[in-house]
């Protein structure tokens, strides 16, 4: 018996789905958490040059004590010390060379002589800082750039550090699969725990930048695997017809880790103890994970039919399902399409220009998302509460293209989406820094999310069975590239604040018009072969759903096996019939490729 058709006995989704589902899906938040940490554990803070020759001036006898004497204080060892650019501001990488020792007596001295100092400073010549720098902590007290000094000649270092970060990712993308299809799902998962809260709790004693540097890259290898074994096997308990659903709802719990990690920012201003909030959670998973199972699915492809039947009738009984005596024949076997490889992909010329495409977009979405979440700070807002509006308008831009894909279909939402966010980009370049640029940016934010979400549904339509594992695959990787980009283009600020987000804005444009040369999948059958999926969409390359009377085509009239077969559904004793169209994910969730597309 075909597992779908034994889930028709147990369920698609039931009580027992639903709690492996709830727990697998609270993974997501502290996955998400370690995703984006940077931007509050490495964050730009205003710094100058320290200067030893002046020591620390009484400034509780600065200006009688008075409210805001100690500001007043630093303002005026900095206006003794530090020059200023052509537009007033104090210099970050330069001091003046001390000369006068009267001046610096006098400041020392005491504070309230510092107007007679300040006019008898005549010294131009500066130099670079040779006694490390002093920083701002009125916002954060403490932090990476801070502790290592990631300043002047050093400031990039930072960027570099989350792009490594997402190389990480990278890797997870194509080893988490390649292990889960050897040793289990399960096990990977809990060996992608254990190294989640290894490295994460390692970062918070991390000595020097090439420590944390280092940790963070394979904290990034097992926290993205903990996240892509755990969607995986969450979609390979359930029926096609939820597989969307589950996509969209787990999206939802990354979001939700995205603005818990702004709220633990705002209140805890250290960068270790921020770190240290974000590895506890991990602990309490080593106890759930006992509650999820093996994916029967795995197990059976590995000839372990015992097992996935003791598993199977497990979830029956909590899903108070019946289930036949017997689930498996002796000659139930496995059927094998053949070996195939990502030149698959390229060796027609409909599916290999499709792909390029797929890749193309993939790469964008990841860059511009990335791209946003990272650049808080630019937005000139409150960073904690834009940092928690950018998480918050995820869940409704994801929760909206449910309704809207399956009226409209995929393609013109994709693309839709995808101008919303470049116009958003390109807009807040003529709006000044503040609470209106965040809301453009935000508005920006919304599209994407809503692309990005989307995107992994079109693409598992697109692809040929034989195929779409390997494309899934090659799809995220080109995502992984597209979120290393985006750091080291936000160095790029330095030289024209908002040229990253026209850069951004742009990509978002161009990847909304070639979205376009995409065939539209609504309605249709998932392609099965190489040349189903060169024929998918032929002879009507540009309708839209519902628009002027459009029907629906099929790529071929599917088998008498495939409309439908008998389903028992647990929860209303109704017949369900499942297809293998629209939002069905099957195959696709199952397979490496799924993983990684994650």
């Amino acid at each position: 018996m075909h597992f779908d058709e034994i889930l028709g006995y147990i369920g698609t989704f039931g009580r027992y789905q639903k709690l492996t589902f709830f727990i697998v899906c609270l993974m997501a938040v502290p996955m998400s958490y370690h995703q984006l940490a940077q931007v509050f554990l490495a964050p730009d803070t205003d710094h100058w040059c320290a200067v030893p020759e002046l020591r620390e001036p009484n400034c509780s006898d600065f200006a009688g004590g008075a409210p805001g004497a100690d500001s007043e204080c630093l303002e005026a060892r900095k206006n003794l010390t530090i020059p200023r650019d052509e537009e007033g501001k104090f210099l970050q990488c330069r001091r003046f060379v001390l000369e006068d020792e009267y001046n610096m007596a006098a400041f020392n001295s005491s504070g309230a002589g510092y107007n007679e100092t300040m006019t008898m400073t005549a010294w131009n010549e500066t130099m670079e800082c040779d006694a490390g720098w002093e920083y701002d902590r009125s916002q954060y007290h403490t932090t990476v750039v801070q502790d290592f000094d990631l300043v002047c000649g050093k400031k990039d270092i930072a960027e570099v550090a989350q792009s490594i970060f997402f190389a990480g990712v990278l890797v997870s993308s194509v080893l988490t699969g390649l292990l889960a299809d050897r040793i289990g799902r399960k096990v990977t998962l809990f060996l992608c725990l254990g190294g989640q809260f290894i490295f994460s709790l390692a970062i918070v004693f991390a000595p020097n930048m090439s420590a944390f540097i280092a940790l963070r890259f394979f904290l990034a290898v097992a926290n993205m695997g903990v996240f892509i074994m755990a969607f995986v096997i969450g979609t390979e308990f359930v029926g096609p017809k939820w597989r969307t659903f589950i996509g969209v709802v787990a999206e939802c719990f990354f979001a939700l880790g995205y603005m818990i990690l702004a709220v633990m920012a705002y209140f805890i201003r250290d960068w270790r103890m921020l770190q240290v909030v974000g590895t506890v959670p991990i602990v309490c998973f080593f106890l759930l994970i006992r509650v999820v199972p093996e994916s029967a699915r795995w197990l059976i492809t590995q000839g372990k039919v015992k097992e996935a039947e003791a598993i199977i009738r497990k979830i029956a009984k909590v899903n108070k399902a019946k289930l036949p005596e017997q689930l498996f024949s002796a000659d139930d076997h496995i059927q094998e399409q053949g070996r195939t490889s990502f030149v698959d992909l390229f060796r027609k010329p409909i599916l290999r220009k499709r792909t390029l495409n797929i890749m193309f977009n993939w790469f964008v979405n990841a860059a511009v998302y990335y791209g946003l979440s990272l650049s808080t700070s630019s937005l000139g807002s409150n960073d904690y509460l834009a940092f928690f509006i950018g998480g918050l308008v995820e869940i409704p831009a994801c929760f909206s293209i449910l309704p809207l894909i399956d009226r409209y279909g995929r393609r013109i939402m994709l693309s839709l989406y995808l101008l919303i966010g470049g116009i958003a980009c390109l807009g807040t370049i003529f709006i000044a820094p503040g609470a209106g640029r965040t809301t453009v940016a935000m508005l920006g934010k919304f599209g994407i999310s809503a692309s990005f979400c989307l995107i992994y549904i079109y693409s598992a339509e697109m692809y040929p069975t034989p195929v779409r594992s390997i494309g899934m695959g090659l799809s995220s990787m080109c995502a992984r590239l597209g979120s290393i980009f985006a750091p080291p283009l936000l160095v790029l600020r330095e030289v024209w604040e908002p040229f990253p987000l026209f850069v951004f804005g742009l990509l978002a444009l161009m990847a909304a018009l070639t979205s376009l040369l995409l065939p539209e999948t609504l309605g249709m059958n998932m392609p099965e072969t190489i040349k189903e999926g060169e024929e998918l969409g032929a002879g009507e390359p540009f309708r839209i759903p519902h628009w002027r009377g459009w029907n629906y085509r099929v790529a071929r009239e599917p088998t008498d096996e495939e409309v439908s077969y008998k389903q028992v559904d647990s929860n209303d004793n109704n017949a369900d019939v499942e297809e293998g169209g629209g939002a069905d994910m099957k195959e696709a969730g199952t397979e490496q490729g799924m993983g990684n597309s994650c």
